[in-house]
This record gives C-alpha cells, sequence and structure tokens, in this order.
C-alpha cells in the first residue's frame, strides 16, 4: 500500500517525531492501524501536528498529496489555518472530540479555492502516560450532496399561482434565490427589448453592477437560450467568481421574454455551475409550459366526468391520466390526478397538473426509458419504477401503464400506481442491523488490538515495579499502570457495545441481585433524586453476568436522574413479560422474558435523536463530560445476553427503558465439568501466542511460581509442540494461519483430555464455534495483570482436586 510505504521510506529525522527507529510502540501501533483502515484517517502527531494519513485521505488531500505526507498541518492547509488552528488546540486542550456536519471548507485542492463539505470528527490522542500527543481526524467529503441539498429548492420548484398571477416564475426565482448566497451573491431578472429593458428585482446588487451585468450578457450571449460567459476585469472581486450565468425564459403569456443573470461566488467552480444553469433552464421551461397551458388542461378535465368518478371514487391506488405524442414515446403532460398519486410523490394536485413525466424521474434512469419503449411497443407496460419523490428522495412504485387513443386520434395513458413502501422500510432496517452489525465488528477488531498492546505494556509496567528501587521511577511507572487500566476499561466498553465481551452468565435472581445494588443505585442517582422499586411477586430466574447487569442499571438510572432538572423520582420495576411475535429492528424473538425497567419524568428525548441514542460515542450530555457509550453498552451486554434494551420517550413527558432477559425455569442448572486428574504443576507450561513480546512477558510471570516454559508462535506449532507433554497450556485465541486457539483446545482435549487450558482473548471467545464451554476452558481477557493470571493458573489447579 502506498501510504505504508510512505511511513517506512520518509525521513522522520527531520520532523519533530524523530527518526521512525526511535518512536515509541504505542506510536508505531496507531500510525499502522490508521494506515490499515478502509475509513479516511489522518494523524497530526507532535506540538508542531505533522501529519501521517491512509489511503483513504488522499482523495481530501487532492493534489496537496503526496507532498503533505509528513509535513506540518499548518504548512498543507494554509487556506483554512486560521480554523483549523484554534479547533486542535482546544481539542487537545479539553481532551475531548468535536465533530462537524457537512461544515463547509474553502479548500484549494487543484489549484483554485473553491467549496468542500465534510463530516468529520477531531479527537485527542494519548499516549500510554495519559498525556496527549496529537489530534486524530476522521473524515468523510460530502461536497456533492450538500451542493445539491442547496441547490434542491431551485431546480425542483413548482409554481402555485393561478393562471391570471403576471409574474409566478420571476418571483418563485426570487423567493428561492434569496436564500442561496453561494450560486447567487448577486442576481436579477430583466424583461422587455433593449434599449426598453426594465429589471424585475435584483438581489444584493446596486444600480451600477446591475448595468454592467446586463451589459456582460448582451455582450455574450449570442442568441443562446442559457450559458456562462466570463467576467469583464472592471467588474473583478475576489468575492464573486470571474465568470456569471443566464437564462432567457418566457413569462406567463408566452410572449414577453425575460433574463435571469446569476452572479456565483468565487468558492463555485465552472463545472458545477455550468450543471446548475442548464438544469435550471430546463426546469423554468417545464414551468412555462405548465402555465401556458394549464387553462386547456382544466378545460379537458371538466369533460372527463367518467374518468373523474373511476380516479376519486372507485380506486385506493394511485392514478395518473396523461397526454402524450402518437407513438407513446414523446413528452407526457399530466391532465389529472387522484389524491393516493399525490400522496405517493408528495405533490398537491394543483402542482402535479400540467408536470411532465420526466419531472418525476431521475435523469438517465434507463429503466424509464425501457419501460416507455415496451409500452409504446405493447401498448402496456406493468413492472416496478422509481420515481422521485418531491423531496428528491427515490420511492419505489409498482406500475400499470395503459397507452390509448381517443376517437380525436389523441394519444393518452393511464397509469396506476401501487406503493410498497412498507417492503423496502423493512429491508432498511435489516441494512441498518447490518450497518450497525458492521460498526460492531470493526470495534471488536480495534479492541482486540489495542488489547493486545496493552497486554505487553501491562506486564512490562508489572514487571518494572518490582525491579526498580528508585521512587521517581516507581511512580512513573505506576503512572503507566494506571493509563493502562483506564484504556483496558475503554476498550472493555467498546467490545460491550459490539457485543464480543466475556460475561460470565450466572442463574440469577434478578430481585435479589437489584436489591443488593439499591445502596449503589441510589449513589448514582444523587441524594435529591428519590428511586423507588417496585418488584414483582413472582421470583424472576435469567441466565445473567451481575457485573454487568449492576454496570447496566448504573447507567440507565445515571440517565434518568440527569434528564431530572430538579428534586425527583425515578421508578424501577420488575415484571414478567410475554412476547408473542419478534419485534422489528431487534433480535427478540418470542417467548418469555424478564423485564426490568427504568421510568423517569424528566426532559425526555426528541424524537429526531431516538434513532440515534444507541451509536457509539452519541451523547445528549457531551457538556456533563458523557463519552457516548454508555447506552451502546448496555444494548451490548443486553443482546449478548439473549435479550435487548428498548426505549420509549416523549419531549418533556420522560422516558422508559425497559431490558429484557430470556426467564429461566426455576429450577438451577446442572454443571457439567469435565473429569480432571489430580496433578501438581511441576513440568512445563506451553504458551502460545503469535506476538513474541506476549509469550516473553507470560514466561517471566510464571517463572515466579517456579514453572518452566516452552513457546510456540502459531496453532499448528502448539500442536505439534503436546507430544512433550506440558503440566498447563496457556494459549491465545486468535493467531493468524489455519490453526487457531481453538484447534489447540480440541488438540488437548483428543490427546490428553485431563490437562488444563487458559485461553487468552482480547474479545469474547464463541463458545459454541470452540465446542466448548466455561466449565472446560479457562478464560482470561487481555489486558491482564500478573496477579489475574496466577490466579487463573490457581484455579485450573483445582479441576485436579478431589471432591
Amino acid at each position: 500500500m502506498e501510504n505504508i510505504e510512505l511511513l517506512q521510506q520518509f525521513d522522520w529525522s527531520r520532523t519533530s517525531l524523530g527518526p521512525l527507529t526511535s518512536w515509541p510502540d504505542d506510536r508505531r501501533a496507531i500510525a499502522e492501524t490508521v494506515l490499515r483502515s478502509t475509513f479516511p484517517v489522518c494523524l497530526a502527531l507532535g506540538n508542531d501536528l505533522v501529519q501521517i494519513y491512509n489511503v483513504g485521505y488522499n482523495r481530501i488531500l487532492g493534489e496537496k498529496h503526496p507532498d503533505a505526507f509528513g509535513e506540518k498541518a499548518s504548512k498543507t492547509w494554509p487556506e483554512i489555518w486560521s480554523f483549523l488552528e484554534p479547533t486542535l488546540k482546544n481539542v487537545q486542550i479539553k481532551r475531548q472530540p468535536q465533530e462537524f456536519l457537512n461544515f463547509l471548507l474553502p479548500l484549494n485542492k487543484s489549484g483554485i479555492l473553491e467549496e468542500c463539505y465534510f463530516t468529520f470528527c477531531y479527537s485527542p490522542i494519548f499516549s500510554a502516560d495519559g498525556t496527549v500527543v496529537g489530534v486524530m481526524s476522521i473524515a468523510m467529503e460530502t461536497t456533492q450532496e450538500s451542493i445539491e441539498e442547496r441547490r434542491r429548492p431551485l431546480t425542483g420548484f413548482s409554481i402555485e399561482p393561478p393562471v391570471g398571477h403576471p409574474h409566478p416564475i420571476s418571483d418563485k426565482l426570487r423567493e428561492v434565490l434569496a436564500h442561496n448566497e453561494l450560486d447567487a451573491m448577486a442576481a436579477l431578472v430583466s424583461s422587455g427589448v433593449e434599449p426598453k429593458a426594465s429589471t424585475e428585482w435584483a438581489l444584493r446588487c446596486n444600480d451600477e453592477t446591475v448595468e454592467k451585468l446586463l451589459a456582460v450578457v448582451r455582450e455574450n450571449k449570442m442568441g443562446q437560450r442559457c450559458g456562462i460567459v466570463p467576467m469583464a476585469p472592471p467588474l473583478g472581486n475576489p468575492a464573486h467568481a470571474n465568470f456569471l450565468g443566464y437564462i432567457t425564459f418566457t413569462a406567463a403569456d408566452g410572449r414577453t421574454e425575460k433574463t435571469l443573470v446569476l452572479w456565483p461566488s468565487a468558492l463555485v467552480t465552472e463545472r458545477s455551475f455550468l450543471d446548475l444553469v442548464n438544469t435550471l433552464q430546463k426546469r423554468i421551461q417545464a414551468a412555462s409550459h405548465q402555465i401556458v397551458s394549464i387553462k386547456n388542461i382544466r378545460d379537458e378535465l371538466l369533460q372527463s366526468d367518467l374518468l373523474y368518478r373511476f380516479l376519486f371514487e372507485n380506486t385506493l391506488d394511485g392514478v395518473i391520466y396523461s397526454s402524450t405524442n402518437c407513438d407513446g414515446t414523446g413528452p407526457e403532460t399530466i391532465i389529472a390526478v387522484n389524491r393516493a398519486a399525490c400522496e405517493m410523490v408528495g405533490y398537491e394536485e394543483v402542482e402535479m397538473l400540467g408536470m411532465r413525466r420526466e419531472e418525476f424521474f431521475f435523469a438517465d434512469d434507463g429503466h424509464l426509458a425501457s419501460a416507455v419503449a415496451e409500452r409504446a411497443k405493447q401498448n402496456i407496460f406493468s413492472g416496478e419504477l422509481t420515481f422521485r419523490h418531491k423531496d428528491g428522495s427515490p420511492v419505489s412504485l409498482d406500475i400499470v401503464s395503459v397507452l390509448a387513443q381517443l376517437e380525436s386520434g389523441e394519444r393518452r395513458t393511464i397509469s396506476i400506481l401501487r406503493d410498497f413502501s412498507e417492503r423496502l422500510s423493512a429491508e432498511r432496517s435489516r441494512a441498518e442491523r447490518v450497518r450497525l452489525e458492521t460498526v460492531a465488528q470493526m470495534t471488536g477488531g480495534i479492541s482486540h488490538d489495542f488489547n493486545n498492546l496493552l497486554t505487553i505494556i501491562l506486564s512490562a509496567a508489572e514487571y518494572l515495579e518490582t525491579s526498580i528501587a528508585d521512587r521517581d521511577h516507581i511512580d512513573v511507572v505506576r503512572d503507566i499502570l494506571i493509563a493502562t487500566t483506564r484504556a483496558a476499561n475503554l476498550t472493555s466498553q467498546l467490545l460491550t457495545y459490539s457485543r464480543k465481551q466475556n460475561l460470565r452468565p450466572a442463574f440469577t435472581d434478578v430481585n435479589s441481585a437489584i436489591k443488593e445494588i439499591e445502596r449503589l443505585v441510589q449513589g448514582a442517582a444523587g441524594k435529591d433524586v428519590d428511586v423507588r422499586y417496585d418488584y414483582s411477586r413472582k421470583k424472576l430466574f435469567a441466565a445473567l453476568d451481575v457485573t454487568h447487569l449492576t454496570s447496566a442499571l448504573v447507567n440507565l438510572v445515571k440517565n434518568a436522574s440527569d434528564a431530572i432538572s430538579a428534586r425527583g423520582t425515578i421508578r424501577v420495576s420488575t415484571r414478567t413479560a410475554r412476547i408473542s411475535v419478534g419485534m422489528e429492528g431487534t433480535p427478540i424473538q418470542p417467548g418469555n422474558y424478564v423485564a426490568i425497567s427504568i421510568k423517569d419524568r424528566g426532559t425526555g428525548i426528541p424524537a429526531e435523536l431516538m434513532k440515534r441514542v444507541f451509536d457509539p460515542f452519541f451523547t445528549l450530555k457531551a457538556n456533563m463530560g458523557g463519552s457516548g457509550l454508555g447506552l451502546s453498552m448496555v444494548q451490548g451486554f443486553a443482546r449478548q445476553s439473549g435479550g435487548d434494551i428498548l426505549i420509549r420517550s416523549s419531549p418533556e413527558k420522560g422516558t422508559v427503558a425497559t431490558l429484557y432477559f430470556p426467564l429461566m425455569k426455576t429450577s438451577r442448572p446442572k454443571r457439567n465439568a469435565l473429569e480432571f486428574s489430580s496433578r501438581n504443576f511441576f513440568g512445563d507450561a506451553l504458551i502460545v501466542d503469535d506476538d513474541p513480546i506476549i509469550r516473553r512477558q507470560v514466561a517471566r510471570a510464571i517463572r515466579a511460581i517456579g514453572m518452566n516454559s516452552k513457546e510456540a508462535s502459531s496453532g499448528a506449532e502448539a500442536i505439534d509442540l503436546l507430544k512433550t507433554g506440558p503440566a498447563l497450556v496457556i494459549t491465545d485465541l486468535a493467531m493468524p494461519g489455519e490453526r487457531t486457539g481453538g484447534d489447540v483446545v480440541e488438540a488437548c482435549r483428543r490427546a490428553r483430555p485431563a490437562i488444563p487450558v487458559i485461553l487468552m482473548t482480547g474479545f469474547a471467545a464463541d463458545r459454541q464455534w470452540l465446542s466448548l464451554n466455561s466449565e472446560e476452558t479457562e478464560i482470561l481477557t487481555k489486558p491482564f495483570a500478573r496477579r489475574e493470571l496466577l490466579a487463573a493458573i490457581d484455579r485450573v489447579k483445582t479441576w485436579g482436586t478431589p471432591k
């Protein structure tokens, strides 16, 4: 990959970061992780913000790449440094991320300054000791979408005033352009023939500028109906483009000619502006045709009494009645339409009358062209087409369109539409679930890599703590241990969101478990909030990890407390819930569940934000220090436990969050452990991990209890070493190659069923995939401290203890 090669070949000694060989492990790790990401990511490291970015970021840089690699951000982005410098400093000082949505950044990507829009996030980068050492930018360019959204009112406007209105198109243009300063920093409409031409209106330009703009158009248009022309030097202005656009159209009477002149901002490119002018000319032409022909269309509608009764009295499907040319392949103009069709495409009836077929479809729609050709040949078309809704969104409709001929010889079309958006809505819901699962998968993978690194850091720091005597040095090492623990907690939260955390579910009396943590929950709510409980009279049992259940309840009660502006009450209740059908958008299947509800009467959650509350790093409490992982972590725990969480909320009325867990029978499940022979660990331990540093750290730890070790860097090598008779196997789960840690465990079971196994993992092991259960294999989650490793060894010793 190009940027990975740049990292290796670049002379880093001439930057403040120093030679690549001298970089700390954490800097190397994050740089290599970013360079392998498929999302556009850029790192700005050190006090002078030296840049390292991946291939996805190359497109954002444009012609600035590859010179920007290893360069200071201030030299790469001089045109926006006045924005970047304070923003990046703010992220570093406050140690909090900052997000921007469809944000305008005028960039010089190809020799000229042009409008560019991005959705991006700046996040602080921490070193192992907690110091901010730089900023990470994750960005997606949204330039095309943002420009189209700004221009949609202009390219999709409709004429609502009656036919008698003197200037319906001109007035509509003024209304729309008043809110679009980038495409019309100056705009006007003139009418009449020189020298008696008059200006109907002008926006953001004085009389002198109006005369100069009209002079430029007269000099350059040469009979063309629309186009763009260069600006003469006297009108040069750095804020405006060095070109303008014009469109000539007719008034409502069909005779008076008018000219629209647009002078855009210098940030608008000539190519983009030409597309706008051509599209707007077609829109104005269609609107002119609508106004001129609307009276004849209405007269024909009044004569169609039989059609009227059919359209408005006998069908719930959408119906459109149109005129067309003799073979049915030319333009079609709507003569009549029913309410159902209007609702499907988002227009009022008065808007649709007189509109042409092409206005309801996207440009260059090959399916539309094929449908029109088939109908012309067969006199009927039946199938599915994608219409363009008034708001610009696609609408998929079933359509049956028939071509007919009147006695007069004129051709008409009758099209019957049927909406199947509910089916598409379900498909979109499934696509959204796939998106969230993809994010969860990516989160789990990143957390796995970080946990491997944290294991090395933690083990090395613990060893140093016991090996040095200098008090100051010990304090430094302990700071490393504290920072590593905090980082481990963060990856634990990410893994819980991605449903890859190691849970230790146990047969749990839910009511009793909640009663035991009432004091802890009250502490999370605060002294001004009263937490009250309504327990089910029945005993409720579920297979739960009580530690994660406690964390989930504390999170939900804390959220409820934050939503209560003053003193108030939070109610926690438990009950059984019978779900007879699956709930759309959740993994909950029909069955019996334990339901735990947390209810408040606080500020509630706005409806437009409800769909985002479970997204990772999205928070309603950014000014209160919220990380945005709380609800996503609760959802991950609930789903990994076989249930889910549902939230109902109304602004100013409060919120109810309900956790669902599969209800278990009241009998405790039986233990089904393997019989292990009694043994003491006097032999060797086999340590299996593809990372030599982790193998070295584990070996150093077990030497403290008198055990020797043998090491294997792959699953295949470990399986071969089983014949040497190790007394204990400590193996990683995920390793490169065909043989994984799961294969090593299975090989142990086949070769020596009594051998104790400790499975190290940076994410949750799928026990069904391993064909194991928690009774047969000890799970040790990375990163782990030395005491946790030794405790795990003590636990597996007890497997051989006679009962």
